[in-house]
């Protein structure tokens, strides 16, 4: 796929003539530990659009095989107007000051996002998990069925909510209902008592 920019940098062979591993099959074998065959097979298709010329390094071809985005496109994807982010995305907004990085200059904001990418990277490089995707979430959320309250619930609750307004005449609140701690607004006390709005 590279031909001699590949030889350059990691040679023609990954063993030596005598079988051994050289130090750049050595330095791949190692790098790709824990790859499963899906994973190499999508950071070698990852290869063709983000590395078209060059070769990248181990640590850059374990990131594509593991889905983690180039600070490039963690950048444009931050600047989309997408209502659901990536898993990687929401992981290194965890490791942002939300407010910090909005009301500073521009420059300073891109610091803080490439120190935040680079812990979000290397955690993810080292197996850790990344956030569950939102969707899942909204889809566990979506399966839950409504249930819509009972008539006299309703009833309840307008009631309720007439009388804090001011809307319901104090007559026609049920018996004792003052007694029973029963919402009665500032008016309703006053005529109760016979004052001057009475």
């Amino acid at each position: 796929m590279y031909g001699a920019a590949w030889e350059n940098d990691n040679g023609d062979a990954p063993q030596d003539d005598n079988g051994a591993l050289t130090l750049a099959g050595e330095v791949w074998r190692e790098g790709l530990v824990g790859i499963t065959g899906p994973q190499l097979a999508r950071g070698l298709q990852r290869c063709i659009l983000s590395h078209p010329e060059w070769p990248p390094r181990i640590g850059q071809f374990r990131a594509l095989c593991m889905d983690v985005p180039t600070l490039t496109e963690l950048r444009l994807e931050l600047r989309a107007d997408a209502t659901v982010r990536s898993p990687f995305a929401r992981l290194v907004w965890e490791h942002l000051d939300p407010y910090q990085y909005r009301m500073t200059d521009a420059r300073h904001a891109d610091r803080l996002l490439a120190e935040a990418y680079a812990v979000a990277r290397e955690h993810v490089l080292r197996g850790g998990a990344l956030p569950e995707p939102a969707v899942a979430a909204i889809e566990e959320a979506a399966a839950q069925p409504y249930s819509a309250p009972s008539a006299d619930r309703r009833a309840e609750i307008l009631q309720n909510a007439q009388r804090m307004a001011g809307l319901l005449d104090s007559a026609l609140q049920p018996a004792g209902a003052a007694e029973e701690g029963a919402i009665v607004d500032e008016p309703d006390r006053k005529r109760a008592a016979g004052g001057p709005d009475a």
